[in-house]
């Protein structure tokens, strides 16, 4: 419902610019006061609150996302290992026999490694871009948001795993925990799956940027 102040009444509309849609507040005078007072100034103070508003679409204003989800299973699994092998070195096997601590630095270097790459996904909407990464960035994706077609919230299947995987039919998945993503068509038809742990905010922001023309 409109909320009339000194004889303004305040709409929460969406404008749609050539980026994108953003939600923008329009200051539309009280329908007596425009018929009876001055309708050319408020005329004018919609279309100035529109051209603002698409001039923070043109300045990447209104392109800010940024989440990070922990890959809390995947951080558990691996913390489970690394002190597995820790505490081999300690343990007898056999007429006192000790493993070498020499012989456990390439399983202790993997994990540690896994655990830099993989211990977290990020998604970030910045400069016309979804960028997308592992861990500390090492393993990271980008993809320009014109290329987008559609962005909607769905459930990986149980047997998706985390990591970098290829689900048949439904083409890639990044993921590090949980089963719930989000699901990007191409314009070039291709799809590829964002594990996230708040899927409706990532479309929200997607689709907020996203052109029009590529909204369906």
């Amino acid at each position: 419902m409109p909320v009339l102040k000194n004889d303004i009444v305040f709409h929460e509309v969406q404008c749609r610019g050539g980026l994108g849609i953003s939600k923008i507040r329009l200051y539309l005078f009280e329908a007596a006061f425009v018929i009876n007072r001055n309708p050319v100034n408020a005329c004018r103070t919609i279309i100035r609150n529109c051209l603002k508003n698409f001039e923070n679409n043109l300045k990447g204003k209104n392109m800010e996302y940024h989440h990070t989800q922990k890959g809390t299973v995947m951080l558990a699994f691996l913390l489970s290992a690394c002190i597995v092998v820790v505490i081999l070195p300690f343990l007898s096997i056999g007429n006192n026999y000790h493993i070498p601590v020499i012989l456990l630095m390439p399983a202790i270097i993997m994990i540690a490694a896994a655990l830099a790459l993989f211990y977290a996904l990020s998604v970030e909407i910045k400069d016309n871009k979804l960028i997308i990464y592992f861990g500390i960035g090492l393993i990271r994706k980008s993809i320009l948001l014109s290329e987008i077609q559609q962005a909607r919230a769905v459930q990986n299947p149980w047997y998706a795993g985390w990591g970098i995987r290829l689900i048949p039919g439904q083409g890639w998945l990044w993921n590090v925990s949980g089963i719930d993503a989000v699901e990007l068509t191409m314009k070039n038809g291709d799809r590829f799956r964002i594990g996230t742990d708040e899927p409706e905010k990532l479309v929200t922001a997607i689709e907020a940027v996203i052109p029009i023309k590529s909204i369906s």
